[in-house]
């Protein structure tokens, strides 16, 4: 066998025969790997070991691996996904394949799937889900991303049922958010540091993307959105420009100082971004240990970036954070200005 071939018939022997998780995962691997030149020996290796394999584990993370590159429109593993439907380790993907696969044409023995009130939560959400992407129907809007987090008085029954009597119609789909021209035609300082932006967080997108909840977009705020801020606080004018043009919409930016993600507030959720800092939600009323000037404009891990007020800003004001949980607060400097901060993270 020339250097470098694999033998599929004894990588297929080899996983079949194994009862470790890790070696498993190890050879899907190594299966993987050979998509762009063994395509069908792949997708019938993840198909054989997704409903044959001895570790259930693993044969859920095969068929979610072949999930990704049937072809859409095919018919080829039709009866896999059929199947799968009826197997708690596999239901899931087998979804997803179904719709990828043959689309409207399973929405009927996915419907029925849905209404078996015995089927896990999960995966009947997930059944409906994929049905509204593939439709273009929005009764999902504002729900989980992730269909695993979904409880079941979430589920828009009475909306799916009403869209299953009328027979299946196409909806209006989701549409990218907007997009203001200076995005791509940067002119002041605050443009060309969010256009930089911009272009990370489109790598982001192009990782993952739920278009029926977009994330990390900017896009201009409304109008009652900025009025609503600008009647709240005298904000500095680089900050209100940001707003009001590149509003974050769902935007967390993961490097080397924010590790764990830091979630950039826009317009819409200014306000309530206050809650259980500045404010107290339940009590409805200020927190007085809180410095009235400081408004909440990120968080990383809970703990808050504030923009600090406290010497009546007109352009730009210094960015600040503290640790939450620790029973008082201690500010210290995070960013000179809010522009600094948005060139940083815009690297």
């Amino acid at each position: 066998m020339p250097p470098g071939k694999i033998n599929f018939g004894k990588l297929r022997d080899k996983l079949l025969a194994s009862k470790d998780g890790i070696e498993t995962h190890r050879l899907i691997s190594r299966v993987l790997r050979a998509m762009d030149d063994h395509v069908e020996d792949v997708q019938s290796i993840l198909a054989e070991y997704s409903k044959d394999g001895p570790l259930d584990h693993c044969r859920e993370y095969a068929m979610a691996r072949l999930v990704k590159i049937v072809p859409r429109g095919g018919s080829g593993f039709r009866s896999l996904f059929e199947s799968g439907l009826s197997d708690p380790y596999t239901a899931y993907w087998s979804i997803e394949g179904l719709i990828r696969l043959v689309g409207p044409a399973s929405y009927e023995q996915l419907t029925a799937f849905v209404l078996d009130a015995s089927q896990k939560t999960e995966h009947r959400a997930k059944a409906i889900r994929e049905m509204a992407l593939d439709s273009g129907q929005q009764f999902i809007r504002g729900l989980p991303s992730d269909p695993g987090y979904w409880k079941i008085d979430q589920m828009p029954l009475l909306e799916f049922q009403k869209w299953a009597a009328a027979g299946f119609p196409k909806g209006p789909g989701f549409q990218e958010p907007v997009r203001h021209p200076n995005l791509d035609a940067p002119r002041s300082t605050v443009d060309f540091a969010a256009s930089r932006l911009e272009s990370k967080l489109a790598k982001y997108r192009r990782e993952c993307q739920d278009i029926a909840e977009p994330s990390n977009w900017l896009t201009p705020a409304s109008e009652s959105e900025l009025a609503s801020v600008q009647a709240r606080w005298s904000l500095p004018s680089n900050f209100v420009e940001f707003l009001s043009k590149f509003s974050p919409l769902r935007v967390t930016i993961e490097n080397r100082r924010y590790y764990q993600g830091l979630c950039l507030y826009g317009a819409a959720d200014l306000i309530s971004g206050q809650h259980g800092y500045s404010y107290n939600p339940t009590t409805e009323s200020a927190l007085p240990e809180w410095p009235a000037y400081y408004v909440v404009i990120a968080d990383h891990a809970a703990d808050p970036l504030v923009l600090d007020l406290s010497g009546n800003p007109t352009a730009d004001a210094p960015i600040l954070t503290a640790m939450h949980g620790t029973g008082t607060w201690e500010f210290s400097k995070e960013a000179p200005s809010f522009l600094a901060l948005l060139e940083r993270l815009a690297r």
